[in-house]
């Protein structure tokens, strides 16, 4: 087990960098849930990159935001993260809140950090990094289990949207290093 904490006061960015190497170095696939996406172009390059060259990345958020700036702030990357092939689950019921990865059946990470540049770069964060390969795959049961409670976003769907959302996704946007 490794803990990593983060910090405003520290010379860099631990946690937004551990994200980083994790997806970069990813091989079959990577899984996250997070209840907040906002992720720093860094992240989200990472992201895109490691879909285009097929590793299986799915991303589970909530159904439904729990604040009015947090659900079009989400939204603002669906299409950019679907046009690479990263699969898109949104948790339906209860609000998820649950902040995990788990990474070709031998990594799983549980803390309090979001996908957002608060986590990585503003909040007191700190996550646990488990090298473990029967760790990995009870989290990866888990999220599997999630997914039976979610329903995958489609690029298609998404392209479907009223240009109003798409507006207000674009304005947020403009202010996601703020959020």
């Amino acid at each position: 087990v490794q803990i990593v904490p983060d910090e405003p006061d520290l010379p860099v960015p631990m946690l937004k960098y551990s994200y980083e190497w994790i997806i970069q170095h990813a091989r079959k696939y990577i899984w996250l849930q997070t209840p907040y996406f906002v992720p720093p172009e860094p992240v989200l390059d990472a992201m895109k990159i490691a879909a285009l060259s097929g590793v299986d990345i799915r991303i589970m958020l909530p159904e439904r935001a729990d604040n009015f700036i947090t659900r079009p702030a989400n939204k603002a990357y669906y299409e950019e993260i679907l046009n690479a092939g990263v699969r898109l689950f949104l948790r339906q019921g209860r609000f998820i809140h649950s902040k995990t990865i788990v990474c070709d059946d031998y990594l799983s990470s549980i803390g309090s950090a979001n996908i957002d540049s608060r986590s990585f770069e503003i909040n007191y964060e700190i996550n646990s990094y488990i090298y473990d390969d029967q760790t990995a795959l009870e989290c990866k049961a888990i999220f599997e289990e999630d997914m039976t409670q979610s329903r995958e976003l489609t690029l298609e769907e998404w392209s479907r949207r009223p240009w109003p959302g798409r507006l207000a996704e674009s304005i947020i946007r403009l202010f996601a290093p703020l959020l």
